[in-house]
């Protein structure tokens, strides 16, 4: 099934995933565009939540570090092994999306625990 733009809806489901590399830019304009389109819209929407949670938390270490450094030789070591978890954090967040990007390519409503229900109660009201 073709789109308003003349795209696979699948895929545009799919790409709504990308706006976890380009910081929500890609699952917001899908919203625009494609405001009746619901797998568009669920999947545009979990999406972005997990754009706001990976901001909040990227935030929260990277200021944590940050503070860490500045504090004692022991706080710059400490800092220095913050940057594991981070990077732990970023791979699974990457799985996570390229997971979900499949599942919405195949039509799929995979709900994310919480802000799964969110989405789906935004996207189908």
């Amino acid at each position: 099934m073709n789109t308003r733009t003349g795209i696979d809806h699948r895929l545009l489901a799919a790409g709504a995933y990308l706006g976890l590399i380009t910081l929500g830019l890609i699952p917001g304009l899908l919203l625009l565009l494609e405001p009746e389109n619901r797998l568009i819209k669920f999947h545009s929407i979990q999406s972005l939540f997990l754009v706001a949670i990976n901001v909040l938390i990227s935030t929260f270490f990277c200021i944590f570090s940050f503070i860490l450094s500045y504090i004692s030789y022991i706080g710059s070591i400490i800092s220095c092994l913050l940057t594991i978890p981070l990077t732990i954090w970023g791979f699974g967040l990457l799985a996570l999306g390229i997971f979900l990007a499949i599942k919405a390519y195949n039509e799929e409503y995979y709900k994310l625990p919480i802000i799964g229900d969110q989405a789906e109660r935004i996207a189908f009201r």
